[in-house]
């Protein structure tokens, strides 16, 4: 008769070497799945590292979480159509208003843009 499954989840340690001869230490926590009946990993967190030629686990940096740290303050502008066109339309008004014909402001308009 084989053991009850009791949904019980297991914490284990895995040990990776890397090419350069350090070790790094993983905390694994498994739980076994009872319709595929296969174990499966839930998670896993890297403790530390073992130098190359120390016996000392050295613990790594922590991970930033989201909203921690320096917030950027970045400002934005809504810039449309209309108000692209604002801003020319002003300009021709007052020289219109200024005594200028629509003739010499298309003279002036192209002089100025070649």
């Amino acid at each position: 008769m084989s053991k009850p499954v009791t949904g019980k989840t297991h914490v284990g340690e895995r040990r990776e070497r890397r090419p350069n001869g350090d070790v790094y230490l993983y905390e694994r926590v498994t739980a076994y799945n009872e319709q595929a009946r296969k174990s499966y990993t839930v998670s896993q967190k890297l403790k530390g590292k073992i130098k190359s030629g120390t016996q000392e686990v050295i613990t790594t940096r922590p991970k930033k979480r989201k909203g921690e740290g320096i917030v950027a303050c970045a400002v934005r502008r809504h810039s449309g159509p209309t108000d692209i066109l604002e801003c020319p339309a002003n300009s021709v008004r007052s020289i219109l208003l200024s005594g200028y014909t629509k003739k010499s402001y298309i003279q002036e308009f192209l002089l100025n843009t070649l």
